[in-house]
């Protein structure tokens, strides 16, 4: 069986290597790759909901800063989850988290998703590095309602993959 994470490694744009695999017919069933590459996906949807769990478990403990940082962290898991499947690769590297919010134009409420996407990224700096009294209380304003949203978007983008791609993440 082939390592997720070795196959991610290998291939880091999968949809380019499978373009050049199917045009020079060395593929017999493109499914075989994509199940490689949902295998991928659903890594990091994993992680996104164990990221979920912790937010949920500091959000009753009252630990703002890291109740929004493990919340930033599920939705951008699921987000680069996302992005996985539809262009084929995400980066490593912190740039990443800059293309939090590039949801593609097809996934439910894009414009809403990425604006939330945006805050929850503002909030997880403000909660990792911000030490300035006010910030706590600005923390503090948004955790029911952040910790909904964080459900509801992993909840959409599950939904979305399971009908855009047939895959269950």
């Amino acid at each position: 069986m082939i390592d997720q994470h070795e196959f991610w490694k290998d291939f880091k744009n999968h949809a380019e290597v499978k373009r050049i695999l199917e045009k020079h017919q060395l593929i017999d069933k493109p499914s075989d790759f994509d199940s490689l590459m949902h295998a991928v996906a659903r890594c990091w949807m994993k992680l996104a909901v164990l990221h979920l769990k912790e937010a949920k478990e500091f959000s009753s403990l009252r630990f703002r800063r890291s109740f929004h940082s493990r919340g930033y962290y599920a939705v951008y898991n699921a987000s680069k989850s996302i992005r996985y499947l539809v262009s084929g690769q995400v980066s490593e590297k912190g740039d990443d988290h800059q293309k939090v919010s590039d949801l593609p134009d097809d996934f439910p409420d894009v414009s809403v998703w990425g604006s939330f996407l945006r805050h929850m990224y503002k909030s997880r700096l403000v909660a990792d590095y911000d030490g300035w009294p006010n910030s706590s209380r600005m923390l503090n304003a948004h955790m029911k309602t952040a910790l909904q949203s964080c459900n509801n978007f992993i909840k959409v983008s599950k939904e979305y993959a399971r009908n855009k791609f047939g895959v269950q993440l």
